[in-house]
């Protein structure tokens, strides 16, 4: 606990830094044609965790935040660190099912490995708004009978729930949801412009 508790507290006094890196990352890997060459936010993340499924333009874009935070390699790890202890803390306490939103690419002990290495049966839904890293990810795990991906918005929850692949999820029975490093890609006007329908 404390050490998820220091790893928060690090990025909260680094707030005003950490959002010009993101900034920065959606600079880099805003969308362009073909899609191969820019960077896209999953693969970075890969690039980041040591995968092999990124190209150059991925590279750049990791290098390019490097340069502004030397940090930021060593932050990517801690994170995919806190989702592996999560996961195996559910998966121990009962837990056998998982939506994980915001997923990117399903590689470097991400969240079915770690569950069905301790529950065999364990399922899993992968949910992401980058088509490119879906279909990637679908490639993937198409061996995988216990493991879906599918594409969809966390801005857009039901869309999510009716989503085909959602159909290995028994609702009745507990879920663990993973929004893990994923609300700062939430742009801020999107917020206020619900805020704003709700009032």
């Amino acid at each position: 606990i404390m050490r998820h508790f220091e790893y928060y507290e690090w990025i909260k006094k680094s707030q005003k830094e950490y959002s010009g890196l993101i900034t920065l990352l959606k600079e880099l890997t805003k969308d362009r044609t073909p899609a191969i060459d820019h960077a896209s936010i999953a693969r970075v993340y890969d690039y980041f965790l040591g995968g092999i499924y990124n190209t150059g333009a991925d590279r750049s874009a990791a290098a390019a935040m490097l340069k502004k935070h030397p940090d930021m390699k060593n932050v990517m790890i801690s994170n995919r660190a806190f989702l592996r202890r999560s996961v195996r803390y559910l998966v121990e306490n009962g837990i056998k099912q998982f939506i994980d939103v915001g997923s990117g690419l399903p590689t470097q002990g991400n969240t079915h490995e770690i569950a069905q290495a301790i529950c065999p049966e364990a399922r899993v839904v992968y949910v992401d708004c980058d088509k490119q890293a879906v279909d990637a990810s679908r490639s993937l795990v198409k061996n995988e009978p216990n493991v879906r991906v599918i594409l969809g918005n966390l801005e857009k929850p039901q869309s999510i729930l009716r989503a085909k692949g959602m159909d290995i999820i028994n609702f009745r029975k507990p879920v663990g949801l993973l929004l893990v490093a994923v609300f700062h890609f939430v742009p801020d006007d999107n917020i206020a412009r619900r805020d704003r329908k709700s009032t």
